[in-house]
């Protein structure tokens, strides 16, 4: 249990990581302006939700 849940706290932090380094890049490339906070969280969920699935199913894969 203990290993678990330090790998969901390490591919939620991959995530925050990767969700700052794309809002950058959209922001310096396109001039990014989000119309709204919702549309920042929007985005962190989905990115949050993209990173731990695809770190937790990359583990299992690797794992068993």
């Amino acid at each position: 249990m203990n290993n678990n849940l330090r790998k969901l706290i390490q591919s939620f932090l991959i995530g925050v990581v990767i969700f700052l380094i794309l809002g950058l890049y959209e922001y310096l490339s396109n001039g990014w302006r989000p119309s709204s906070s919702s549309e920042i969280l929007r985005q962190f969920g989905f990115n949050q939700l993209y990173a731990v699935g695809l770190y937790m199913a990359n583990d299992t894969v690797i794992n068993y």
